[in-house]
């Protein structure tokens, strides 16, 4: 089991706990792309840990998490593949019909710095300040690395122009405002969320 691999990938990987029947493993480089690679419409796919399988098509993403779920009944249900079938213990994957923006909640969270990919990096360390400060989502596997975001599509519209709002203000000086800081406890602002909800034909 390896997250964020998907199906027909080859790739390098570091095993990161064995057990009886299965091992888990971190994903370290992509040899070869995955079956079904589409477009991902998100520039922030690849270091973001909100989606994990936006680059698949979506039927083979609902097959893909189908066979997880399926692996996992069996590796750490200790089911067989036979029980699942007689008894009808899983059942398929109920397809949606609406791939993006339809999360009512989406949370934010704040930090001192934005992470940027190794691309993207300068020489030496990223400046301070509040020009720096992040407003985004954890980068995968790190709880002290937040990717600054400006637009989620897994939220709504009206959730995406109040964060842009947010984005463009909050860092002004003459607010005060400081993000937390997870190690030195300091700061005053760590999360931001955002609900929608639909009302008849009103969306707030």
């Amino acid at each position: 089991m390896c997250d964020r691999a998907l199906p027909g990938e080859r790739f390098i990987g570091r095993i990161t706990r064995k057990k009886g029947n299965y091992a888990e493993a971190t994903k370290l480089q992509t040899l070869t792309p995955p079956f079904h690679t589409v477009y991902a419409p998100c520039v922030y796919v690849p270091h973001c840990g909100g989606c994990k399988t936006q680059n698949l098509a979506y039927q083979a993403q609902v097959k893909a998490k189908e066979e997880q779920v399926r692996d996992l009944i069996i590796h750490v249900g200790r089911f067989s593949q036979k029980e699942l079938e007689l008894h009808g213990i899983m059942k398929p994957i109920v397809p949606c019909d609406i791939q993006f923006h339809y999360r009512n909640k989406m949370e934010f969270s704040f930090g001192p710095y934005k992470w940027l990919p190794k691309e993207l990096l300068h020489e030496g360390n990223v400046d301070g300040g509040s020009e720096n400060y992040a407003l985004g989502l954890h980068v995968p596997g790190f709880f002290d690395k937040i990717i600054n975001v400006d637009k989620c599509l897994l939220q709504t519209d009206p959730a995406n122009k109040v964060l842009a709002a947010i984005q463009e203000c909050w860092r002004d000086p003459q607010l005060g405002f400081s993000p937390y800081n997870v190690h030195s406890h300091v700061g005053f602002l760590k999360h931001l969320m955002l609900r929608s909800g639909k009302y008849l034909r009103y969306e707030i």
